[in-house]
């Protein structure tokens, strides 16, 4: 069971980083949790974008299984899912792959007499993903859900927004009225 759990954070894992970097946001993503990358978004390819995020994506399940798991830091009742701890210790790790790549790509760069990656201009570093756009759109609300205390209201959320329930069957799911919900799905969207 525990290898399926692997294997399905490490699928997740990938798929945010692949977003991230098709739009540029993997750059404030690891600016936000303290660990920048060392230089603005290259001309990278879809393969170049695969290998890092699977690199980072390894290399992040195993430092949240030896540093976060094992030791039991992480704890359901404080808000945050699984997953999304499990994306900031991916964040962690980012960097160095990063680094190691752009390192890569230079020695390469060398070899081959060209232009370093990194120091390219032009070109459209957008990739066609159809996935990445729903991915993005998942984390955004996982995120939001993240920051709701309440957990009926986090809950009602989830439904609403995950799920397309009305404000009728989420306020049943959680025992609150349809007016309830509505009001305090209105009240958070007006403070986030």
């Amino acid at each position: 069971m525990f290898e399926v759990a692997q294997t399905e954070l490490a699928a997740y894992g990938i798929s945010v980083l692949m977003g991230w970097m098709r739009t540029g946001q993997i750059f404030a993503r690891c600016k936000a949790s303290g660990r920048p990358l060392s230089t603005s978004a290259p001309q990278w390819s879809p393969d170049d974008r695969l290998e890092i995020a699977i690199e980072t994506t390894a290399r992040g399940l195993r430092f949240f299984v030896d540093h976060v798991l094992k030791p039991g830091r992480w704890d359901y009742q404080r808000g945050t899912t699984l997953r999304t701890y499990f994306i900031g210790a991916c964040l962690l790790q980012m960097p160095n792959v990063f680094d190691g790549w752009l390192t890569e790509q230079r020695h390469w760069a060398q070899v081959n007499d060209e232009i370093p990656l990194d120091d390219a201009a032009g070109g459209d570093p957008q990739w066609a993903d159809p996935t990445g756009d729903a991915v993005l759109r998942a984390c955004e609300i996982q995120e939001w859900l993240d920051s709701i205390t309440d957990p009926k209201t986090r809950h009602a959320a989830w439904l609403v927004l995950a799920h397309q329930a009305s404000h009728q069957e989420a306020g049943k799911a959680v025992g609150l009225s349809a007016d309830a919900v509505e009001g305090r799905l209105y009240r958070l969207r007006r403070t986030s």
